[in-house]
C-alpha cells in the first residue's frame, strides 16, 4: 500500500510539474488574445444570449406548423343508466358504468396576411443582432488582451530602467569614494550617492510592484488564476497604419459589431411594428380530430367519429388596444432608428481619435528617442567633467535623473503606439488596418 501512495505521489508531482511548465510557456500576443477570445466572461454571457436568441427563432417557426395532440380518457361511474321501451325486453344501456376514449386532434393557424411571418423574421433580426453582440464582446476581450499583454511588457523594461539607474548610481558611488579615499571629494559626495542609491533600490521595489500587479491583471483578462506564471514573448515591430481615415471610417460604419447589432435591432422593431397593425385583420384557425370509443353503447353510440373545423374570426372591437400597441410599437422604432444615427456618429468619431492618436503616439517615439540620445550623452559628458573634478555630484544627479525620464519615456512612447495601435483596430472592428 506505501508502494502504491508513492507511485501516485510521483505521478500527482509529475503532472502539476507538468501543468507549470505549460502554465509557464512563452505566449504570443496572437495567442493571448486567442486565449482571451476563447474564456472572456463577457463573451460567454454573449454567446448564452445568443443561444437563447436562436431558441426564440425556432419557437416563433413552431407557430406555422401544426399543433397535434393525443388525449386519452376513462372514466367509471357509480352504475350504468338504462332505460325501458318494452317490458318485455332487457332494458337498453345508454351510459355504460366504463367509458374509455382516444382522440386525435390537429390544428392549424393560417397565416393569411403575414403576421407569423413578420414574427420569424423579426426573431431572427433579433438573432443576428445577438450574433452581433457576440462579435463585439470578442473585440473587447481582444482590446483587453492586448493592452494587458503590453502592460506586462511595458513594466517588465520600467524594471529594466530601474536595474539600469541602479547600476549608474553604483558607479557614482564607487567613483566617490574612490575621490574620496584620494582627497578629491568631501565625504558628503559618497553619502549623497548613497542617499541616491537606495532611493533608486525603492524605486525598483516599486516598478517590480507593478510588474506583479501586471501580470495578475493579466491573467485574470485571459480568465485563469491570478498566480499563473507569464512569460510573454515581444512582438516584433508593428508596421504603420497604410489606409486612410476616410477609409478606416468607412469600414467601422460597415463593419463595426456594435452598428451592425443597432441595425439588427431596428430591422427587429419596423417587422414588429408591421405585425401590430395587422392584428386587426381576420384570422384563420383549421382543426380536426379523430375519436375512438371501444366501449361505445346505448342509444346513438359510435365506436370511432371524426370532424374538422374552420373558424375565421373578425376583430371589432378591442378598446383602443390594437392602436396603443401600434402607437408603442412605432415609437419603439424611431428610437431604434436614433439610437442607430447615434451610434454611427460615436463611431465616426471614436475612429478618428484612434486614428489621430496612433499618429501622435508614433511622433511621441521620435521625440522620445532624441530625447534618450541627448540624455546619454549629458550623463557621459557630466562623468567626464565630476572625473576630472570640475563637475559637481548634482550634476551627476540630474544627468542620471533625466536619463531615467528619458528612458520611461521611450518605454511609455513604444507601448502607447501599439495601445493606439489596439483601439484603433478595435474602433474600425477589424484587425487589418496596416494595408
Amino acid at each position: 500500500m506505501n508502494g502504491f501512495n508513492g507511485k501516485l505521489k510521483l505521478v500527482l508531482l509529475a503532472a502539476a510539474a507538468s501543468v507549470a511548465a505549460f502554465a509557464a510557456e512563452p505566449l504570443t500576443i496572437e495567442e493571448a488574445v486567442r486565449i482571451a477570445k476563447a474564456n472572456a466572461y463577457e463573451v460567454l454571457a454573449a454567446q448564452a444570449d445568443s443561444r437563447r436568441a436562436r431558441a426564440v427563432v425556432s419557437e416563433a417557426k413552431g407557430s406555422l406548423l401544426p399543433t397535434v395532440t393525443v388525449d386519452g380518457q376513462y372514466t367509471r361511474f357509480a352504475a350504468e343508466s338504462t332505460v325501458v321501451i318494452n317490458s318485455k325486453e332487457p332494458p337498453i344501456v345508454i351510459r355504460p358504468i366504463d367509458q374509455k376514449s382516444v382522440a386525435l386532434n390537429l390544428s392549424q393557424r393560417v397565416d393569411i396576411f403575414g403576421v407569423a411571418g413578420l414574427a420569424i423574421s423579426g426573431a431572427r433580426a433579433l438573432f443576428l443582432a445577438s450574433e452581433a453582440i457576440v462579435a463585439s464582446a470578442v473585440n473587447d476581450a481582444a482590446l483587453r488582451a492586448k493592452s494587458g499583454f503590453l502592460d506586462v511588457l511595458r513594466a517588465e523594461e520600467l524594471v529594466g530602467v530601474a536595474d539600469e539607474r541602479i547600476a549608474n548610481v553604483q558607479e557614482e558611488l564607487r567613483v566617490a569614494r574612490l575621490k574620496n579615499q584620494e582627497g578629491a571629494a568631501a565625504k558628503f559626495d559618497v553619502i549623497r550617492f548613497e542617499a541616491e542609491l537606495a532611493t533608486a533600490e525603492q524605486e525598483r521595489l516599486q516598478a517590480a510592484n507593478t510588474l506583479d500587479l501586471a501580470k495578475a491583471a493579466f491573467n485574470e483578462v485571459l480568465a485563469r488564476d491570478i498566480s499563473t506564471p507569464v512569460e510573454l514573448v515581444k512582438p516584433g515591430p508593428v508596421p504603420a497604419v497604410a489606409r486612410p481615415l476616410a477609409d478606416l471610417t468607412e469600414l467601422a460604419l460597415q463593419q463595426r459589431p456594435d452598428i451592425v447589432a443597432a441595425a439588427r435591432r431596428l430591422d427587429y422593431q419596423n417587422r414588429y411594428r408591421r405585425a401590430r397593425q395587422k392584428d386587426g385583420l381576420p384570422a384563420l384557425n383549421l382543426s380536426g380530430g379523430i375519436t375512438y370509443n371501444p366501449d361505445a353503447g346505448g342509444l346513438g353510440g359510435m365506436q370511432s367519429d371524426a370532424s374538422a373545423t374552420a373558424v375565421l374570426s373578425f376583430p371589432l372591437f378591442d378598446g383602443g388596444t390594437r392602436r396603443a400597441r401600434v402607437s408603442q410599437a412605432r415609437a419603439d422604432e424611431d428610437r431604434a432608428r436614433i439610437l442607430l444615427a447615434q451610434q454611427s456618429r460615436a463611431v465616426e468619431k471614436e475612429v478618428k481619435q484612434a486614428y489621430l492618436n496612433v499618429e501622435s503616439a508614433r511622433q511621441q517615439i521620435e521625440t522620445a528617442e532624441k530625447g534618450l540620445e541627448l540624455a546619454r550623452e549629458t550623463l557621459r559628458i557630466a562623468r567626464i567633467r565630476y572625473e576630472a573634478g570640475v563637475g559637481t555630484p548634482l550634476e551627476l544627479s540630474d544627468a542620471n535623473v533625466v536619463l531615467v525620464r528619458a528612458r520611461t519615456a521611450l518605454v511609455d512612447s513604444t507601448y502607447g503606439y501599439r495601445d493606439a495601435i489596439a483601439n484603433l483596430q478595435r474602433a474600425v472592428g477589424i484587425e487589418e488596418i496596416f494595408v
